[in-house]
């Protein structure tokens, strides 16, 4: 299992914005990874979540990525030197060479039968580091690590047909999270409190709606009554005045 650790499994800082990139440390490999957010939010347990992926920064070579230099990225986009961190020569990338550069996909040909009539393909949705972030805590909910361990292979003259290639060795895969009940039960009193601070926060514009109906209702009552009592002091002035123009002196 690949050991991921950071702040006390907070990967955001709580109440504020999930940013648009986040930073987790790998103690395995001793060196912080960055993940990206792809825009796609998922409901698990009852909690909205935001989908992070390994971001391509954190894989390319220190060409294109500068601060991956210390890491000894001299030469391929999507496969990150181990070498240093565990004393061997192995880089670790996303299954199949996924988002990689295609020297090292084409280079090593995987076939999913004995009769090689079907090429295993890459899964880009699947072939990563995804995480999902609940948004209000900064807490990972669900983890699933996907990734590919290769050994450097070097080309030799004596063998012209041999390239210098990453050897595929083994896979890591592996997932970790709260299950559906446990997410209800943990989140269960932060849900009380924001369906509190919703009703909290209806109940304002809810009653200054309703006070304002009961009052453009008096006004229209009022105005009605008056209308109807000036009506009926009128009728009473001109039926006096009537019978005053019949009264003979």
């Amino acid at each position: 299992p690949v050991e991921i650790e950071g702040h006390d499994t907070i990967a955001a800082v709580p109440g504020e914005p999930l940013p648009d990139k986040l930073k987790f440390f790998m103690g395995k490999i001793s060196r912080e990874l960055e993940l990206k957010s792809t825009g796609t939010q998922n409901v698990i347990g009852g909690r909205r979540t935001h989908q992070y992926v390994l971001s391509e920064e954190s894989m390319m070579n220190k060409t294109n990525n500068p601060s991956n230099a210390i890491y000894f990225m001299d030469k391929w986009n999507g496969a990150f030197n181990l070498t240093a961190a565990l004393r061997a020569p192995l880089f670790f990338s996303r299954p199949h060479f996924a988002k990689a550069d295609a020297e090292l996909w084409e280079n090593v040909i995987v076939w999913e039968d004995v009769n090689k009539t079907k090429r295993v393909e890459q899964d880009l949705e699947k072939d990563d580091v995804i995480a999902n972030i609940e948004e209000l805590t900064g807490s990972p909910l669900k983890v699933s690590v996907a990734l590919q361990t290769n050994v450097f292979f070097k080309g030799d003259f004596m063998f012209p047909t041999n390239k210098t290639m990453l050897f595929p060795v083994f896979f890591i895969v592996g997932f970790g999270g709260l299950t559906e009940d446990q997410i209800v039960d943990m989140f269960r009193p932060l849900t009380y409190l924001q369906t509190f601070l919703d009703i909290f926060f209806w109940a304002g514009p809810i009653l200054a709606l309703l006070l304002l109906t009961w009052g453009i209702y008096t006004i229209h009552k009022h105005a009605k009554s008056s209308k109807a009592s000036f009506d009926r002091s009128t009728a009473l002035l001109e039926s006096e005045a009537r019978i005053n123009d019949s009264v003979v002196p």
